[in-house]
């Protein structure tokens, strides 16, 4: 997936944090008030911890599913996991969340 692709489905799994895609355009939340230019969750690690904030409303296993993609992508070292950078943790967001495209 390019970055662009992974921010928009990054957006759209999070419509409360960063926006939702609508008419080609990145909006927040029901008021359609525009996304900052700054939401770049791919290269930015402050936007992927709001986003995986998600996983607070939905199962435990979910947050578990992610740490394990973590571990995964990261070469299953827990050390590198833990100090994933924001691309790896948007890889493993989306392919928690079953909307990661190889």
């Amino acid at each position: 997936m390019t970055d662009q692709e992974i921010n928009i489905a990054i957006a759209e799994a999070c419509p409360t944090v960063a926006g939702v895609w609508s008419d080609g355009e990145l909006r927040w939340d029901s008021k359609l008030r525009p996304v900052p230019t700054c939401f770049d969750p791919v290269n930015d690690l402050n936007a992927m911890h709001e986003a995986e904030k998600v996983f607070r409303t939905r199962h435990t296993t979910d947050f578990i599913e992610m740490r394990n993609w973590l571990f995964e992508i990261c070469g299953r070292n827990a050390d590198f996991a833990w100090h994933a950078t924001a691309a790896q943790r948007a890889e493993a967001f989306l392919r928690t969340l079953g909307k990661w495209k190889d």
